[in-house]
């Protein structure tokens, strides 16, 4: 799926190719999205989503990473269910190289757990004062700029 101007309200699922926002504004819908291949990609306009959760995987799809670097997204996990507390969750099986890009600044806010077991994140804080917990699990973190996790 691909959003460049306009806006969309995204609605939980499995996404082929992953997700790019590119401009517009995306809601994300409560639920799973299941990104195989393409991963997440926000890079301008706004995306928002309560009660989210991203499962990034490759099954039969080229690997795709999350790269966020736009500073109006506010994404927050589940607070209950199975899934509570879980924004994004990669696939243990993915192999590669690809790192995972978070740039966290102006209003944009990513709140709960973001599990990247076996790959890196470079993680860009700035002036966000997130409301809820940001917990990382990833094969490397690299921090840079005003980090602010609770």
């Amino acid at each position: 799926y691909k959003l460049i101007v306009g806006s969309a309200t995204l609605t939980p699922g499995v996404y082929c190719g992953g997700i790019t926002i590119l401009g517009g504004k995306a809601a994300f819908s409560p639920g799973l999205y299941i990104l195989n291949g393409g991963g997440l990609t926000i890079l301008a306009g706004s995306a928002s989503g309560q009660g989210v959760t991203f499962y990034i995987t490759s099954n039969g799809h080229p690997y795709g990473p999350v790269s966020i670097d736009a500073a109006q997204v506010n994404l927050s996990a589940s607070t209950s269910g199975p899934l509570a507390g879980v924004l994004f969750f990669q696939d243990r099986g993915v192999k590669t190289n690809l790192p995972n890009t978070l740039l966290e600044n102006g209003s944009a806010q990513l709140n709960g757990l973001l599990y990247f077991p076996t790959t890196a994140v470079f993680y860009s804080g700035g002036s966000a004062s997130s409301p809820g917990p940001t917990i990382i699990v990833a094969d490397t973190v690299n921090f840079s700029g005003t980090c602010n996790l609770r």
